[in-house]
């Protein structure tokens, strides 16, 4: 269903996405409105995804077609998407994954940073992202 919906200490939030058959988007954040984990699943329109996406938020995003463009009637994004929508909603980061055989990973992490500001990585296995950097230290 679509959230919240309470797991544990974490809220978690699913729309249904475009893409063939169902696919779904989730955002999984610590209640009080702080930056969460939005992940794109199998999406192809980035407005369903800024509707779900939070200010702060680490979005991990399938950029399927690379650089791009995404071939007509393939319901998938591309680097330079997944960039516009990170700089639209206001992401605190971009990790890409399920970039598609054949595409160039790092002109495709490119494409996502000629969009997007913020920090880009490129999902691999064994990788740790913080989802919200760590709280300062009290030092009275």
């Amino acid at each position: 269903s679509d959230g919240p919906v309470a797991m544990g200490p974490f809220e978690v939030t699913s729309v249904r996405v475009r893409h063939a058959g169902e696919s779904r988007a989730w955002r999984v954040a610590l209640p009080g409105g702080g930056p969460g984990l939005t992940y794109s699943g199998d999406a192809s329109d980035p407005d369903e995804l800024a509707a779900l996406l939070r200010p702060g938020d680490l979005l991990l995003s399938e950029a399927t077609f690379g650089v791009g463009p995404v071939p007509a009637g393939l319901n998938h994004l591309d680097g330079p998407m997944v960039g516009a929508l990170a700089a639209r909603a206001g992401a605190g980061q971009v990790v890409v994954t399920h970039v598609r055989m054949g595409c160039d990973l790092d002109a495709t992490t490119a494409a996502v940073q000629a969009g997007f500001p913020g920090p880009v990585a490129l999902a691999r296995p064994g990788r740790r992202f913080p989802v919200a950097p760590p709280a300062r230290a009290d030092t009275r």
